[in-house]
């Protein structure tokens, strides 16, 4: 739980100095690559956080029963894959049919 708060006041930060140096000079340069790849990171822990925590999953209880086992194994890619997708919506420069629908769509997954 500290690292994924570490690593959220981290993403933070990359976020802040992206917009600055947009506000700056007009363009993303430096610090996007950092954003997307700390968030990606988060976001992936937050999801494996959740399905622990829903799991039951404690110190006391390393172990996890088959049908969590293919819980976790299911939703943690789902989610990664869908972070990504919305990554690639929300940065494409080049209009996409149906935008917000795609963004909708991934986001509900």
């Amino acid at each position: 739980m500290l690292s994924f708060v570490i690593l959220t006041a981290f993403n933070l930060i990359l976020e802040a100095k992206n917009k600055h140096y947009i506000k700056q000079t007009g363009k993303s340069h430096n610090y996007d690559i950092l954003f997307y790849s700390s968030s990606f990171l988060k976001m992936t822990m937050l999801y494996t956080l959740i399905a622990l925590v829903d799991a039951d999953w404690s110190l006391l209880e390393p172990y996890l029963q088959d049908k969590e086992k293919k819980v976790l194994k299911m939703v943690i890619p789902l989610q990664v894959v869908t972070h990504i997708a919305l990554v690639f919506i929300e940065e494409t420069p080049l209009p996409i049919p149906f935008k917000p629908t795609w963004k909708t769509v991934a986001s509900l997954v």
